[in-house]
């Protein structure tokens, strides 16, 4: 059994060619960046955003960007009296049943063998969207590509045999075998491909290769990752072919697919050729999704297809809309025939009725026949491939829809608030509906069988005949905040399903916090103790068309409101802290403000300036950073206190441990790259060598952790975060192009996808 998948981004699984495509049996990957977003305002030429549809690639999110609510009620104008099922799908096999007794789950994770020993490893997860699900050809080997690791499942047993992650760095892409007997993975940044045996989840194998070169466009991490037909290559978005047996890697032209971000990949010919889909860029100017053939024994490049382009389901046409906005041509291409042929060409302004700055092809048919044209607004066009003039049906999706792809029953599927909907090309009906959201989708190569990652469960896999669900373990939730109380002893998490509670700084021991205590708004500070948070709360403008003020709150985790600040005309929270006894709270909007929370009064209003940093440990006074040190101020009145600074040294704001008895900052005049740590509050200083100018210093003020943008470009933005010894400035472990949140503490550290790695 092979598996059924579609293409992501502007990009959707498909065939193209005059006499139709036969439908593919694929074993790859969905891109990261999720499905073609279609919004209801009409797109500026040429604009972008995260995943959309106006035009060009997938914007800058590198994990797809926010999903829609899979449990909110479906809008009015949704399809309606629709059936779950699809009449053109075959029952399942008989060994894929339901998991109606759960999922055993794995013991632990297991880590890459690479033989590196560091501080901190990945221990766990604090939410758990998926960023790709992959079936094995047979559908008995699930792989879940989650928390920058990857958990593999059994499903005649819904055993999970491993749980599989790097000691520190992200997995980006996963790929089983043509027998579902290994697994693949790779990270992307540090070149590192890895073998698992399927069985038992034991590593086979461990295939080093080329660091991504700093400060480039090379950083880009690619989710590209596939086997040859017989299983002994593997094809990664790092521009290599790894022959498994010999452990030899060849480069694919010089690494070109690495100089973008590549979504996929695919042997074709016969396993002599190879197909990459890549989004390219020229700074924050021109981007294009590209489909590329090169020689899969040689590397050499050999033909392309782009800015916008589509694939054949059998891999050998493809069709794309090349320079909008110069010569602007249509174009068919047989990309993946033995040898590539260019079977039509057609300027974009021979064809009437669709407005080409704006429109982007997002799905192919099955068969070839009905391209799908997103129109930079709120409308799919279907029109006939091969007479792009000719226009079949229309769609018209509530705002917030995604593509999806191509069904093997040949629907056109999206995915949006109205659920995930399989649409007929020809008339433009709704054929099914799930009820629920995902932001990536895969059947089976008989179309059985379909499995998606999305909100509201870690995956789902149904039954595409009659819908009926398989198996959705819980999950499906992203953390959007994670807060941590003043001493580092508790910390606050939201979920994007709107759900928060409260943990001990290791994650241990959750309490909920009532939707009345948080809502949907910012969230300031958590109190020592946990038992009570600030958040930047909205209040009723003065009249209307006036744009909100807001307040300070202080609530219990029950919601009750246990003081707060006056109206504050700022928009904007940029941070805040409390007293231990929760009768003071220090925030900055415009500047920073001392409030009484019992009367709601600011205390010595307009007269603080400096750095939110924050109270005492007996709460008596409290700390604002200035350009000459560390300010201290009276909590009872707001009156200065002594001023912090090292003996005889010149240093700019700084940092203070939780106990105020360390201290760290820059140094001025060198654009805050030496850092300066003293014992407070006149210590003699400490030049600590190695940058450490910016960071956050734990609450025990024995580290000192730093996340710094390294590298900005159209496809996103990059990080790498360091962390050094605060007592000598030794480096302790350094993450290239990973951001990573630290807990207040320092023993942890958080993964934009939900990683947790501990020390």
């Amino acid at each position: 059994m092979g598996v059924w998948r579609w293409l992501g981004g502007v990009v959707a699984l498909a065939a193209l060619a005059p006499a139709g495509c036969r439908r593919a049996q694929l074993a790859g990957m969905p891109d990261r960046d999720g499905g073609a977003r279609l919004d209801v305002a009409p797109a500026s030429p040429g604009a972008t955003g995260a995943g959309g549809m106006s035009g060009g690639a997938p914007g800058p999110s590198r994990d797809g960007g926010p999903a829609a609510d899979a449990s909110a009620p479906p809008p009015a104008s949704c399809p309606a009296d629709v059936g779950r099922g699809s009449a053109g799908a075959p029952p399942p096999p008989a060994y894929l049943r339901a998991c109606d007794a759960g999922l055993t789950p794995a013991a632990s994770y297991t880590l890459v063998p690479d033989g590196a020993q560091r501080g901190y490893h990945h221990c766990g997860e604090l939410g758990d969207v998926a960023g790709a699900v992959r079936l094995s050809r047979d559908g008995r080997r699930l792989a879940v590509v989650v928390a920058e690791s990857v958990r593999l499942f059994d499903t005649t047993t819904w055993r999970e045999i491993a749980r599989v992650a790097h000691a520190s760095e992200p997995i980006d892409a996963a790929a089983l075998s043509p027998d579902g007997a290994r697994l693949a993975t790779s990270a992307s940044y540090i070149g590192e491909v890895t073998l698992w045996d399927t069985s038992d989840g034991h590593a086979l194998a461990v295939f080093p290769g080329t660091v991504a070169k700093s400060a480039t466009s090379q950083l880009a991490r690619g989710a590209g990752l596939a086997f040859s037909s017989d299983g002994r290559r593997i094809a990664t978005s790092m521009g290599t072919i790894i022959d498994t047996t010999t452990g030899t890697s060849m480069d694919v032209a010089n690494n070109q697919i690495r100089n973008g971000r590549n979504s996929d990949l695919w042997f074709t010919a016969g396993d002599t050729g190879l197909l990459a889909r890549t989004m390219y860029h020229s700074g924050d100017s021109w981007s294009g999704v590209l489909i590329e053939r090169f020689d899969a024994v040689t590397g050499v490049f050999q033909t392309g297809i782009g800015d916008i382009a589509a694939l054949c389901g059998d891999l050998s046409q493809a069709v794309g809309v090349i320079d909008r906005y110069g010569t602007s041509n249509y174009s068919v291409s047989g990309i993946g025939l033995p040898t590539p042929t260019v079977e039509l060409v057609l300027p974009l302004s021979m064809i009437p009725g669709v407005d080409w700055r704006y429109a982007a092809p997002v799905a192919l048919s099955n068969h070839g026949d009905v391209l799908a044209l997103s129109d930079g607004g709120s409308l799919l066009h279907l029109v006939e491939t091969q007479h792009p003039a000719q226009e079949l049906a229309r769609i018209a999706p509530v705002a917030g829809t995604n593509v999806l792809g191509v069904s093997p029953a040949d629907e056109l599927v999206t995915s949006g608030p109205c659920g995930t909907i399989g649409w007929d090309w020809r008339s433009g009906r709704a054929r099914w509906v799930q009820p629920f959201t995902a932001q990536t989708i895969a059947w089976t190569a008989d179309g059985s069988v379909a499995v998606a990652a999305g909100p509201g469960a870690l995956f789902r896999i149904w039954r595409a005949d009659t819908g009926a669900a398989l198996c959705a373990p819980p999950g499906g939730r992203d953390v959007t905040d994670r807060v941590f109380s003043g001493d580092g002893r508790s910390v606050l998490v939201r979920y994007d399903d709107g759900a928060a509670e409260v943990r001990d700084a290791d994650l241990t021991n959750p309490r909920p916090v009532a939707p009345a205590a948080v809502g949907t708004a910012t969230i300031a500070t958590l109190a020592n103790d946990g038992s009570a948070v600030a958040i930047w709360a909205e209040q009723p403008p003065a009249s209307a068309g006036q744009t909100a003020p807001h307040r300070l709150e202080v609530r219990g985790l029950d919601g009750t409101l246990l003081g707060a600040g006056p109206i504050d005309a700022s928009d904007r929270l940029y941070a805040a802290t409390l007293s231990p006894d929760l009768t003071r709270a220090l925030y900055a909007s415009a500047g920073p403000r001392l409030v009484d929370t019992a009367s709601g009064t600011l205390i010595a209003p307009g007269t603080l300036a400096g750095t939110v940093l924050g109270f005492s440990p007996d709460g008596a006074r409290f700390a604002l950073a200035v350009s000459d040190g560390i300010a201290t101020f009276s909590s009872a009145d707001g009156s200065a206190g002594p001023l912090m600074r090292p003996t005889g040294q010149p240093v700019l704001g700084g940092a203070l441990s939780a106990d105020w008895s360390v201290a760290v900052s820059s140094a001025p005049g060198d654009g805050g790259t030496e850092a300066v740590r003293w014992q407070t509050p006149d210590g003699p200083a400490q030049v600590l060598p190695g940058g450490l100018g910016q960071g956050t210093l734990t609450t025990d003020g024995a580290l000192l952790i730093g996340t710094d943008l390294t590298w900005h470009e159209f496809s996103g933005d990059y990080y790498d975060t360091v962390v050094r010894d605060a007592a000598t400035g030794a480096l302790l472990q350094h993450f290239s192009d990973h951001r990573l949140t630290p807990s207040a503490d320092g023993t942890r550290l958080f993964g934009d996808a939900g990683a947790v790695l501990c020390r």
